[in-house]
């Protein structure tokens, strides 16, 4: 069993969240986690912390933790099919820098988690997103392979309808979409600080 006392960069809390007010905090959990990313971690270790430093645009609520209520998200419409899913924004939200937070954050974070570049381990999580698969694909073929021509990251089914307004499209219907958006694997990052190495510091006692 560990006691962590983690110092979270400024750039991890959303939501109103100052910096340097309230960065640090106390936590019990049964082992070091490997990462504080929510598009690379894979271990239990760190879902705890991931969902207390990072707000996703729905959270888990209602009586057992059945329900949903809005987090980053005010509102959130879809389609017939359930194939697209519309996500308004509070205009509220904030990065513990004071710069908003921005459908382009969004947008920027499921770009970057398709991108080979970053060795996500939880890629497939995300090829539910229109054309996810195909842009990761078209950037991973072996070298003895043809070469295909790389899909442009423009083409993935997330995109900025307005400074405050992103459009999820999916390959096909999913009726429960709504439960990805609610997991820590979903939350976003800001856009300008998503290029920095991620790591977590901690005391064991």
């Amino acid at each position: 069993m560990f006691l962590l006392v983690i110092t979270i960069p400024a750039f991890l809390f959303s939501a109103g969240q100052k910096e340097g007010a309230g960065n640090t905090f106390n936590m019990m959990i049964k082992g070091e986690p490997t990462t504080l990313d929510p598009q690379q971690f894979r271990d239990d270790d760190a879902t705890s912390i991931i969902y207390a430093v990072h707000e996703p645009l729905i959270r888990i609520g209602g009586t057992g933790g059945r329900g949903t209520e809005y987090g980053l998200a005010e509102k959130i419409e879809t389609n017939k099919d359930y194939t697209v899913y519309t996500v308004y924004l509070r205009e509220s939200n904030v990065w513990a820098d004071g710069t908003p937070i921005t459908a382009e954050d969004v947008v920027n974070t499921f770009r970057r988690v398709v991108d080979p570049a970053l060795g996500s381990k939880k890629v497939n999580d995300y090829f539910l997103l229109k054309n996810a698969e195909s842009i990761y694909n078209s950037r991973t073929e072996s070298s003895d392979a043809e070469p295909i021509q790389d899909i442009p990251f423009e083409e993935l089914g997330v995109k900025a309808k307005g400074t405050f307004i992103v459009e999820f499209t999916l390959e096909n219907p999913v009726e429960f979409f709504l439960d990805y958006l609610k997991t820590p694997g979903w939350a976003p990052v800001q856009k300008r600080s998503s290029g920095q190495i991620w790591r977590t510091l901690w005391h064991r006692s």
